[in-house]
């Protein structure tokens, strides 16, 4: 098995979480193949050995948007509105970030997982010509109430129509089918010096305990997401880190790989629940009692 992004054949095992509801899934529509983690030697991504099946994240899906599921005690309502909220202040803080990278007249914006399409709106609201695109159906109502243009669909089935000055993919990069396909074409579709942002968690983070799950089709870390960039013909500008994400801003160009310390990140991989007991718990409630003294920003 090789690794999907750079095609090394060589690899570690990773740990993954295991979900019970999934596994029960998987074998009612017939995939039986054993299901585990590993990380590229070379490139520290890390890659399933099965594929995700379209019919078994449409379950995923579904239940992640059951709001009550996860919850009866929680009110919609409350939950929707602090959505917003949270679109609207990474809305401002991918704008911030990327408005000024690029020169002259406001150009053509594509945000690609659009979500609740606050960072469409913002866009469009300062002049540009903006879009996005998004699987979600049930997110499509409060692009209308926004009076944004935006597509339902996967990026594999509606692909990129026309060319962008920027295209934005916020959280949801490592849920494309095909990573390095999706690239290609990301970078067929900007135009001369165009810009590809693309933000992802910081998975070796103290304070993230999260570990690749099923509907993961890759795990980047900041360097091997270079290094997937670079590859598909992408030189990334420094990464910046905020608040448990990273954000990357690349334009189409040819440069040299960018270095990728693979064993370091498997060690970081190796201690990162002990790390998270340790001090990503205590960091996490300390903040949390921050926000409620001081306020969300």
């Amino acid at each position: 098995m090789n690794c999907p992004i750079c095609g090394e054949d060589r690899s570690w095992p990773l740990a993954h979480r295991h979900d019970p509801e999934i596994e029960t899934r998987r074998r009612q529509v017939g995939d039986v193949e054993n299901y585990f983690w590993s990380m590229c030697r070379r490139c520290a991504n890390a890659y399933p050995s099965v594929a995700p099946r379209s019919d078994v994240l449409d379950f995923v899906w579904r239940c992640n948007r059951n709001i009550g599921k996860l919850d009866v005690s929680v009110n919609a309502e409350t939950v929707w509105a602090n959505r917003i909220r949270m679109s609207q202040l990474w809305a401002s803080r991918s704008y911030s970030m990327l408005a000024p990278l690029h020169s002259g007249s406001p150009g053509r914006f594509l945000d690609i997982a659009c979500g609740l399409g606050q960072t469409v709106k913002l866009f469009r609201d300062n002049g540009w010509e903006a879009s996005g695109i998004d699987v979600d159906a049930s997110t499509k109502p409060f692009h209308e109430q926004l009076g944004i243009d935006t597509r339902i669909g996967r990026i594999e089935d509606i692909g990129i129509d026309g060319q962008f000055d920027i295209i934005h993919i916020a959280h949801a990069i490592y849920f494309v089918t095909d990573p390095m396909g999706f690239l290609r074409q990301v970078r067929a579709h900007l135009t001369p010096g165009g810009i590809f942002a693309v933000l992802i968690s910081d998975f070796l983070a103290s304070t993230d305990p999260a570990y690749p799950a099923y509907f993961h089709t890759f795990y980047p870390t900041g360097s091997s997401m270079r290094y997937a960039l670079a590859l598909a013909g992408f030189n990334s500008l420094p990464a910046r880190t905020r608040k448990g994400s990273i954000f990357i801003a690349a334009r189409p160009g040819r440069g040299a790989l960018p270095v990728v310390r693979s064993r370091l990140i498997r060690v970081a991989y190796a201690t990162k629940a002990f790390r998270y007991q340790l001090f990503g718990r205590l960091y996490l409630a300390a903040r949390r009692i921050a926000k409620q003294i001081i306020g969300p920003n």
